[in-house]
């Protein structure tokens, strides 16, 4: 069986170079798709949801979530010189939301411990 995410994640290596509206939207790099299936892969185990999204500056953003929670984890992966990463964490949907915790340059430690932490909110928030 085919995983629609990765697929999705697979094929923005054919997304060529300004690719939004001819203007617009760097080439996404190949080991930051790679990144993005690996932190995928390690939500599908915890039974996280993922929705992908190009970023213009060739990176990509990961939202992590829950189907019948309404907090959201924004891992980006950054198209910059030392390919950082970044995390926020909401609450709320569509223009209804709080950013209630953001680092910048998180390592991939720091990922598979805020999917973790997530999960465990989650499941508290649920009893």
């Amino acid at each position: 069986m085919t995983d629609k995410i990765i697929e999705e994640l697979e094929s923005y290596k054919n997304i060529p170079d300004k690719w939004y509206n001819g203007e617009e939207g760097d080439k996404i790099d190949h080991d930051i798709i790679a990144k993005g299936i690996e932190y995928y892969k390690i939500a599908k185990n915890l039974e996280i949801s993922c929705e992908p999204c190009m970023m213009f500056d060739g990176g990509i953003s990961l939202t992590f979530f829950m189907e019948d929670y309404d907090h959201f984890l924004d891992i980006i992966l950054n198209n910059n010189e030392n390919k950082t990463i970044d995390m926020r964490y909401e609450i709320g949907k569509g223009s209804n939301y709080t950013i209630s915790k953001e680092k910048e340059e998180i390592s991939e430690t720091d990922i598979v411990t805020e999917l973790q932490d997530y999960l465990i909110t989650y499941k508290t928030l649920k009893l």
